[in-house]
């Protein structure tokens, strides 16, 4: 078991993820990588809706839940 960040995004997407997984956040116009335990409330993500199309929709819920699955090994540097 580990610790896992749950994001829940305005337009409805869910990311469950370790504290060091990197993801893309929208920041001042340009996609910044971001480990999951720096994201925020009001941090915009970058999504994919049903048909296709990508959107910026903010954070609006970060919950931290203890689930089974896999992690993210890797730190910042790549170490």
């Amino acid at each position: 078991a580990a610790l896992f960040h749950t994001l829940i995004t305005q337009s409805g997407h869910s990311l469950s993820l370790t504290s060091l997984h990197l993801l893309p956040i929208v920041q001042h116009d340009e996609l910044i990588f971001v480990p999951a335990k720096d994201v925020h409330v009001g941090d915009l993500l970058r999504v994919m809706t049903t048909v296709g199309h990508m959107i910026d929709s903010p954070v609006i819920e970060v919950k931290m839940e203890i689930k089974e699955g896999f992690y993210a090994p890797l730190t910042m540097d790549g170490e």
